[in-house]
């Protein structure tokens, strides 16, 4: 399943920005361009196309994080 509408893209894309920002606490934003879902034996499979803004600073906090 394509889901192509873009009011439904944005919708998605400002639930999984909140859910980054408070679990994370960096502020960044993601706007998904393309969204597949396919589901089968009780298992949903998604493959997203995203656009990702984060500032310098707290990329490099991520970057520090993921590699002490």
């Amino acid at each position: 399943m394509r889901i192509a509408n873009g009011l439904t893209r944005n919708a998605i894309s400002k639930l999984v920005t909140a859910i980054l920002r408070k679990k994370t606490e960096y502020d960044v934003e993601i706007l998904i361009n393309e969204m597949n879902v396919s589901l089968s034996d009780g298992r949903a499979r998604v493959h997203m196309n995203v656009y990702g803004d984060i500032s310098q600073e707290d990329l490099a906090k991520v970057i520090k994080k993921i590699f002490p």
